[in-house]
């Protein structure tokens, strides 16, 4: 949404200066970074933004799981 671009790509900016490890997910969100040129604000980006939250929330990711059982 062009209302939040500006305060996003503060944001973004903030993370990179920080030198923190930063990880940034979702297909919005990348499509936004790749736009703006930010990418090298962020340590590893993915498009997989549900995924991601699901991992971390220690849920089943079923692609994971068939890998895991072979």
């Amino acid at each position: 949404m062009p209302e939040y671009a500006e305060g996003s790509k503060k944001i973004a900016q903030a993370i990179g200066k920080s030198g923190a490890t930063s990880v940034l997910g979702g297909g919005d969100v990348v499509a936004f970074v790749n736009r703006e040129n930010l990418q090298g604000n962020f340590t590893k980006i993915s498009t997989g933004g549900g995924a991601a939250l699901d991992y971390i929330a220690g849920l089943p990711l079923p692609g994971v799981e068939a890998l895991q059982n072979k």
